[in-house]
Order: C-alpha cells, then structure tokens, then sequence
C-alpha cells in the first residue's frame, strides 16, 4: 500500500515539475517578447527626440535631459536582452 502511495506521489510530483517548467518558459517568452517592443518602442522614441533636439537653434535642458533619459534606457534594455541572448528575429 505505501509503495502504491510513494509511485502516486511520485508521478504527481513529476508532473508538476513538467507543468511549471512550461508555465515558466511561457512566462519567459511572453516577457522576452514585451522586451524586444519595449526596445523598439524606445529606440523610436529616442530617434524622434534626437532629430527634434538636432533641427532645434538651442535646445532646452529639459529635451537634453529627456533625450539623455530615452537613451540611458533604451541602452540598458539592449544590454538586459543581450544578458538573456535575445534576438529580434527568433
């Protein structure tokens, strides 16, 4: 009866072990995914502040200190999707 017990568990916890390995990876793949558009999204951003901050005669320190911020962010997310060996085309 207790060996019947102990292959039971046994088979229970294996499965969960299976399940939440999945769960993780799709939770990766989904958070890998909002990473990369994070990215794209600041790198539009950025280049959009740059261009206006170039054409402008004298541009202000808050716009210096906003293109500063995009870039700083947009530069940190690059290096966290290097750190998890992502590719925009995977």
């Amino acid at each position: 009866m207790k060996s019947l017990f102990r292959k039971q568990w046994k088979a229970e916890e294996n499965y969960n072990k299976r399940v939440s390995r999945l769960r993780r990876k799709k939770i990766k793949k989904v958070m890998d995914q909002e990473l990369l558009a994070e990215i794209y999204y600041l790198k539009q951003d950025w280049m959009q502040l740059k261009k206006i901050i170039d054409h402008s005669i004298e541009p202000t320190e808050e716009g210096l200190r906003d293109l500063a911020l995009v870039q700083a962010k947009y530069f940190y997310l690059l290096r966290e999707a290097r750190y998890r060996k992502l590719n925009a085309l995977s």
